[in-house]
């Protein structure tokens, strides 16, 4: 976590958001930036991905005043040592149809605050495994995201229902029983 924030110039003290996908319209990285400008000056956001959208969505940063308080990380193999970096998972997007951000976020044990398209709506019952806000909604973005960083007892919760969640529906052992049982169905057996 240390090694992260100093790698990419964030303060220890600071709280840090994290959105990944592809820089598209779909994902709206442009709602995580737009909602940035609302909070404070200790709130950070690394961005992994890229995409069509990239540059400008980096003009839009610099042109909020908040490119010192956002890191474009790029597209990253192994996404795990940026996450360590995080203190919160968002997912904007406006068109997500399954969420696997959603199951990473559960993996990587941060809370969820995502934009209720269908993928996080199918996967997060709000304020159990995540919270979720309406679409293209930045201000309730923001409050959702000042509500985590003010109570700690409610992430650590969404923490901990994304990951019973995420063990009782889409662990290794799940998944694998439930492709057996589908091919002993159709095999007839």
């Amino acid at each position: 976590r240390e090694e992260v924030r100093s790698r990419y110039d964030i303060p220890q003290s600071a709280k840090v958001m994290m959105v990944a996908g592809r820089m598209h319209e779909n994902k709206g990285i442009d709602l995580a930036l737009y909602a940035m400008t609302m909070l404070p000056d200790n709130v950070y956001l690394l961005v992994l991905g890229e995409g069509p959208l990239e540059k400008d969505l980096k003009a839009a940063a610099e042109s909020d005043g908040i490119m010192n308080r956002v890191r474009f990380v790029g597209w990253k193999p192994q996404i795990s040592p940026i996450v360590s970096a995080a203190d919160i998972w968002l997912v904007p997007s406006r068109f997500e149809p399954l969420g696997n951000v959603v199951l990473d976020a559960w993996v990587h044990g941060l809370p969820v605050v995502a934009c209720a398209a269908d993928g996080p709506k199918s996967l997060i019952q709000d304020e159990v495994n995540g919270l979720l806000v309406p679409l293209e909604d930045e201000k309730a973005i923001v409050k959702a995201v000042e509500r985590l960083l003010s109570d700690k007892n409610l992430s650590q919760r969404l923490v901990m229902g994304g990951k019973s969640t995420f063990d009782e529906n889409f662990s290794e052992d799940v998944v694998v029983a439930r492709y057996l049982e589908f091919y002993q169905k159709v095999l007839g057996r």
